[in-house]
């Protein structure tokens, strides 16, 4: 009896000792860049190794004053690749410590993590961020494409099911079907060839939802458009769906919302929105003929207007109209460039002279286009010239913007400064 006594007195103490604990009490246990962690509920799962895909909750709360700045515990997992822990507060390196199932707690100093930076506004130095994470899944990224693969293809069934549906209420019966739940029909058969990816082709269309409504129309702006097959930023079921027309031909493209702008929706485009695209193509042109025609356009274009550059090896042209007395810009140094692009008739798409700021860029590590990594390097700071790019060395046959697809470029530039 007395034995009894004694046992529950201690389990009273145990419990007594446990409510007094510092909820936020830091605890000793570090990782190996000093993160304070400690593993709170563990799992039976798999480890986690480098290289591994894993599905989280993250939260992140600053201690101080109990307040969330980043979660997705009331959002779908987060997934990611974890890599080889790149410092402190390098989540791969939390990760590498975790079996499937586990949660933990981690702390990190904000005085560590913005060492030579200032912290954001809801941080201050001293303060401690609390970071939960929930580890639901882990598996190798073999297991993880695996998984999305068979995620994909439900999904594109399920998408394609609803888009039959949608066209039987329209009487729409004779079309066809492609792997990918996109379904088109040839209206008229066209006698060019049909595009392929890197080719750049030039459409009229109409786009419309399946409740009659159009929501643009190249015809309506009275011009056509154009892209490239497979690079250039318009909805992935064009991309699917152009290869099926050919030049000269007309069809149309019914899209499912995974095809096109998903559950995002787009301007007056409804989210999870099947679109129709009536769709002419106008013309179908080669992008490394189309690159070698804009390179010997350029050269004409110089021999035109009088203008005498130095040709570089590479393929780019040059003047210096004014010498500065620095020295060149040397690759992966920094430099400031003040400049006017324009295209071949004139029109000025970017200037960083009418911003009133000049770019500030590290050379010859792709930050910009190739012609400027190696163009910029002939000019001394203080230097006043142009440069003349061809596409192969700026954008390609991709569209930037207002630059159309394989367009040579001018740029009137000058040197400010360089390390």
């Amino acid at each position: 009896m007395k034995t009894f006594k004694y046992l529950t007195l201690l389990v009273l103490l145990v419990i007594i000792a446990a409510c007094g604990k510092d909820k936020n009490a830091i605890p000793a246990e570090k990782t190996k860049s000093g993160v304070a962690y400690e593993i709170v509920k563990k799992g039976d799962g798999k480890k986690v190794e480098t290289g591994d895909v894993v599905g989280a909750r993250l939260k992140y709360t600053v201690m101080r004053n109990d307040s969330t700045f980043l979660s997705n515990f009331d959002k779908d997992l987060a997934y990611f690749q974890v890599q080889e822990p790149q410092g402190y507060g390098d989540p791969s390196e939390w990760l590498l410590l975790m079996n499937q199932g586990d949660s933990a707690f981690f702390y990190l100093e904000v005085d560590s993590l913005y060492r030579t930076t200032e912290p954001p506004g809801y941080l201050q130095r001293g303060d401690i961020i609390k970071s939960t994470v929930v580890l639901k899944e882990a598996m190798s990224i073999e297991e993880y494409q695996t998984k999305k693969s068979m995620e994909e293809r439900a999904s594109a069934e399920a998408e394609m099911g609803k888009l039959k549906e949608a066209l039987a209420r329209a009487g729409i019966s004779d079309y066809n079907e492609t792997e990918e739940g996109l379904i088109y029909k040839i209206v008229r058969e066209g006698k060019g060839k049909n595009p392929q990816n890197g080719d750049i082709v030039t459409v009229h269309y109409v786009g419309r939802l399946f409740n009659g409504d159009t929501f643009d129309s190249s015809y309506k702006r009275g011009e056509p458009y154009s892209f490239t097959v497979g690079q250039s930023a318009v909805i992935k079921g064009w991309h699917l769906g152009l290869p099926y027309l050919k030049e000269g031909g007309k069809g149309t493209l019914y899209i499912p919302p995974s095809l096109g702008y998903g559950a995002e929706g787009a301007g007056s485009i409804p989210p999870n929105s099947p679109l129709i695209f009536d769709i002419e193509v106008l013309k179908v042109e080669n992008a490394a003929e189309q690159s070698q025609k804009a390179t010997a356009a350029l050269k004409s274009w110089l021999k035109k207007n009088g203008i005498r550059a130095i040709q570089a090896p590479e393929g780019y042209f040059y003047i210096i109209d004014k010498a500065g007395s620095g020295a060149k810009p040397q690759p992966g140094k920094k430099v400031k460039v003040h400049y006017t692009g324009k295209l071949l008739d004139g029109t000025v798409f970017d200037s960083s002279v009418e911003r009133g700021e000049p770019i500030e860029f590290t050379l010859g590590v792709g930050q910009v286009i190739k012609g400027w990594d190696l163009g910029i390097q002939q000019f001394p700071v203080g230097s006043k010239g142009r440069l003349f790019i061809p596409p192969s060395l700026a954008y390609g046959s991709r569209q930037a913007g207002t630059i159309p697809p394989n367009s040579p470029l001018i740029f009137e530039i000058e040197v400010v400064e360089a390390e």
